[in-house]
């Protein structure tokens, strides 16, 4: 039977998984109604950028990935029929461990077959991860090759619709993959009972997995600092026919894709890239850090609101928010720009 129930148990391991659980209730939530905000901007007619439909699909990956944390923990939490651990083979309780770093196979250890049975919800946040990891590398070659070969790439007139569309093909091929081997190729195989996304379809998978997501995004990272350094270079409107006024734009956009390529990298791709050196360094210890860490990729939701401010048309308004915040007017002082009825308020005063 599938074990999973973490807060009627007694050892600090699982002690310590429940309220991470909970702690991933109250911030999946938070983000889903965040990005929720955000995307009611985003989707408005008036919103317009070069990475408009880059931006909107990574709002909705976000809101995917948060409603797979949220259902995930939630149904953890109030053990829904199927994900609860109901007896053990000897029909005893667990006892008190010595620490949380000592595990035991017939408390912590579950199949890979339960979690992709018994966790269905595990399905989107697998989905979410791969998804945006794949369009950022999309976007870093993209500008990479608009910048290296612009007539070329100009003329074969890529759009961001169908790169939305491979991406998310692409992931769902990957994430089939993932539930063909945890299913059908190799079913018995232990995982931890958290069923963490990273390794719940099993070793390989996971390695993999883990490899592609950080090598796409840091890969994507390069190629768009890469385009930026060539962008910058005084021969560089030599490639734009000598043309000022595009080199401009295409340094514009290549500033907004480093800032959404960097939010992705340190919200998505930083915190895989810890969860995979914690597994190769100490295999199944640390799962109450590694359940802390999975966390942190909800958080990505307040830097959504930071770059649509700045990937949209509205810095400029976010600035002078900014600095009416911070500034204090004097009543008596006459602006240039005051009328003459302006004026007499100040002088009758």
């Amino acid at each position: 039977m599938f074990q999973i129930d973490v807060c009627l148990s007694d050892d600090e391991i699982s002690q310590g998984l429940c309220l991470s659980y909970k702690i991933t209730v109250l911030i999946a939530a938070l983000g889903i109604a965040i990005n929720f905000l955000v995307c009611v901007y985003a989707f408005a007619a008036t919103t317009f950028s070069p990475n408009t439909a880059i931006f909107r699909a990574t709002l909705i990956i976000d809101v995917i990935s948060c409603a797979g944390y949220l259902l995930d923990a939630t149904s953890t939490l109030v053990n829904i029929p199927g994900t609860g651990r109901i007896q053990y083979k000897d029909g005893t309780t667990i006892q008190n461990l010595p620490n949380s770093y000592t595990l035991s196979k017939e408390m912590h250890m579950v199949k890979v077959n339960d979690c992709a049975v018994y966790k269905p919800f595990l399905f989107f946040i697998l989905l979410a991860r791969q998804w945006i990891s794949m369009i950022m590398l999309v976007m870093g070659l993209e500008r990479l090759l608009f910048v290296c070969y612009p007539l070329w790439f100009r003329a074969i007139r890529v759009r961001r619709t169908p790169i939305v569309l491979f991406t998310l093909c692409f992931s769902l091929l990957s994430s089939s993959i993932a539930y063909t081997n945890s299913i059908f190729i190799n079913p018995d195989e232990d995982t931890y009972y958290s069923c963490e996304v990273t390794w719940a379809f099993g070793d390989n998978y996971g390695w993999c997995q883990s490899f592609l997501i950080v090598f796409e995004q840091f890969l994507a990272w390069g190629f768009v600092v890469y385009s930026f350094t060539i962008a910058m270079k005084r021969s560089a409107i030599l490639r734009f026919g000598n043309q000022r006024e595009k080199l401009i734009m295409e340094r514009k956009r290549i500033r907004r894709a480093m800032w959404l390529i960097s939010a992705t990298l340190l919200f998505c791709g930083l915190p895989q890239f810890i969860l995979f050196l914690l597994r190769f360094y100490w295999n199944w210890r640390f799962a109450i850090v590694k359940q802390y860490i999975s966390i942190f990729f909800n958080l990505k939701c307040f830097a959504n609101i930071l770059l649509f401010f700045v990937l949209g048309d509205h810095k400029k308004t976010f600035i002078r928010l900014m600095k009416s915040l911070f500034t204090r007017k004097d009543k008596r002082r006459i602006e240039a720009c005051d009328s003459v009825i302006s004026v007499s308020y100040y002088v009758a005063s």
